[in-house]
């Protein structure tokens, strides 16, 4: 994911290995993360639906195994749950995704790899993802 909160356990991890950290060495220290889609269902679809779909399930996989939360923030003004995705229209003029089939794609992977499939508006984007990692709701100034 893009975000992840600092844990003791990650701080450790990190002094540790200094200039040698590698991704991996955080696996298992990682507990929520969140992967932001601020290109909206275009962006999820090229995740599920084209050449990312690999690496995308292989990063939900692995979240699952190590027993972190992985929420997928999408980043729309009008939906709100998948039941929205099936009426969703791209606003790229060559696309060619399947609302209905996006959908369900999300309901599988949800079912099979545990997404958490979050949708907020762009003005709500910071304040959705500091209380995914934490579970604090802040305030918006």
């Amino acid at each position: 994911g893009d975000y992840v909160l600092l844990t003791d356990d990650m701080a450790d991890t990190i002094e540790r290995r200094g200039d040698n950290l590698k991704k991996m060495d955080l696996v298992g220290d990682i507990k929520v993360s969140v992967d932001l889609k601020a290109g909206g269902l275009d962006e999820v679809a090229m995740n599920i639906q084209g050449k990312e779909h690999n690496r995308f399930r292989d990063e939900a996989i692995l979240a699952k195994k190590c027993g972190c939360l992985f929420y997928v923030l999408v980043v729309d003004e009008t939906i709100r749950t998948i039941d929205d995705v099936a009426l969703w229209r791209s606003k790229r003029k060559a696309s060619q995704t399947n609302p209905v089939a996006l959908s369900k794609a999300m309901r599988t992977m949800w079912q099979k790899y545990s997404i958490n499939w979050i949708f907020c508006s762009k003005e709500n984007t910071a304040r959705a993802i500091m209380y995914l990692l934490t579970g604090v709701d802040f305030e918006q100034t």
